[in-house]
């Protein structure tokens, strides 16, 4: 499958080759040129990912859990390793452990979540704990984002309309307008395309 993208009046394209008996992604052709192929396991998950003409290993799996969820990998070609913790229960992400291929913790993330599953804050340290940012998250009863606070300083809003589209984000527009009207490219995208 070939897809064209022009920008600025130049085309790029991009091809995708899927495998004959399962239709999962065997290779994608950047276009850059750069060739990524993917390799799966024998359950059909992804296994390893690398460049098709140098066999440089972008990412590989090494170990999942019982649910399938990745807990131990590799990238660079073996100089960065990543392990991962889930909840037991929930399945979801609560740690990611990035370490150099010596040993050196390069950075630790933490994540912890509210009753209903909506993502409550993340905490980055890096550099063996030596700097550390936390951001903290708050959602109303239809569980949307209303706002999010750095431990740097500052939060930034978000409202809704009745139907649910988003009207305001604080750090970025007073006010965001959906439809057709106005819109730049001849796509149609629906009445509530974010213009």
């Amino acid at each position: 499958m070939q897809k064209n993208t022009v920008v600025n009046g130049t085309i790029y394209s991009s091809r995708t080759v899927f495998d004959g008996n399962y239709g999962r992604v065997k290779a994608i052709e950047h276009a850059s040129g750069i060739k990524v192929a993917y390799d799966y396991d024998r359950y059909g998950y992804v296994l390893r990912v690398k460049n098709a003409s140098s066999g440089f290993v972008y990412h590989e799996n090494l170990q999942a859990d019982a649910q399938h969820n990745i807990t131990q990998a590799e990238k660079n070609n073996g100089t960065l390793y990543e392990n991962r913790n889930y909840d037991a229960i929930s399945g979801q992400l609560t740690q990611v452990n990035a370490a150099s291929a010596m040993g050196n913790e390069l950075h630790y993330i933490e994540y912890t979540y509210g009753r209903f599953g909506n993502l409550a804050s993340q905490s980055v340290h890096s550099n063996n704990g030596a700097t550390s940012t936390s951001e903290w998250y708050s959602y109303d009863d239809l569980h949307r984002l209303t706002s999010s606070s750095l431990s740097s300083g500052g939060t930034i809003s978000y409202s809704y309309d009745a139907t649910g589209n988003l009207t305001q984000k604080s750090d970025y527009a007073s006010s965001m307008s959906y439809g057709v009207s106005g819109k730049s490219n001849t796509g149609n995208a629906g009445p509530n395309a974010l213009l």
